[in-house]
């Protein structure tokens, strides 16, 4: 496994260890998203900071992460892309779709401001 998961008390930081985020890394990324959100961890981060290549598995897993966490009432933040991952993600216009932060600060602020409005929303 090339990723780190902590889980704390709101959210679930994953940090990917690899710089190739590929068919190798890609189907365990999806399989832990699954499991993570079918365990009621749904409100995930994902650090793309290491990350410098990234290819359709690749953002095939971004977009499994993204629909497993929205699907289970969470939401998938992610952050850190270096430019070759954040020019394939808008090439692919994918950046319409995903939750993206510049820093990993960013994503924990919006992180706790969204699940503050859920709070605010359902009280």
């Amino acid at each position: 496994m090339d990723y780190i998961i902590e889980k704390g008390e709101k959210y679930s930081t994953i940090t990917v260890k690899s710089e190739k985020l590929n068919s190798l890394l890609a189907p365990d990324l999806k399989e832990d998203f699954a499991r993570l959100s079918q365990g009621g961890d749904v409100n995930l981060i994902l650090n793309l900071e290491e990350v410098k290549y990234c290819d359709s598995s690749g953002l095939s897993s971004l977009l499994s992460g993204n629909r497993q966490c929205r699907d289970n009432g969470g939401r998938l933040i992610i952050c850190c892309l270096q430019d070759m991952v954040e020019k394939l993600i808008a090439i692919s216009h994918l950046n319409e779709i995903l939750k993206i932060t510049p820093t990993l600060s960013e994503a924990s602020d919006l992180m706790m401001m969204e699940l503050l409005e859920d709070d605010i929303n359902n009280s």
